[in-house]
């Protein structure tokens, strides 16, 4: 497993788009994979008030859940029906404060990436006869050991 440092690489070798603003000195930000999974923010929404409205909308509720309701005691779906609703103003100043980060440092989000990789695997095939011969035995499982001719076996 490798950390997330290496999300810009990974991201540019899977096709991902980056933006960068104009005359700003800061790394490229991975936005999307176009069609595919793609952040709330320009190019993909034509600008922040409607990918908050994208985002937010969907969400409305026209009321709050009871007082006795708790997540871990009643059913999922009563769970979704009584979340706490989102009202107009609430998206208007969601909408807001999108607009002045996407205004003031010319990306969203501000000061990280739309996007990111917490946790990489690397998949790749051992090399048992290296192991066999520079290692004690039990340097590797037995799913390597059976790798090549479980999965590779003509």
């Amino acid at each position: 497993m490798h950390c997330g440092f290496l999300s810009r690489d990974v991201f540019k070798a899977l096709g991902f788009r980056t933006v960068v603003p104009n005359d700003q000195p800061v790394l490229a930000n991975p936005i999307g994979l176009d069609g595919v999974f793609q952040a709330y923010c320009p190019p993909y929404f034509p600008s922040m008030d409607a990918a908050v409205d994208a985002l937010l909308t969907p969400l409305m509720r026209e009321k709050s859940a009871p007082p006795e309701c708790v997540p871990y005691l009643i059913s999922d779906a009563e769970h979704r029906a009584g979340t706490v609703g989102i009202s107009d103003a609430g998206i208007a100043c969601t909408q807001a404060i999108c607009n002045y980060i996407y205004q003031t440092y010319g990306r969203f989000p501000g000061s990280l990436d739309a996007m990111h990789l917490m946790w990489l695997m690397q998949v790749h095939h051992l090399d048992t006869h290296y192991y066999d011969r520079f290692f004690r035995p039990g340097a590797y499982g037995p799913t390597h050991a059976m790798h090549l001719a479980t999965w590779h076996a003509d």
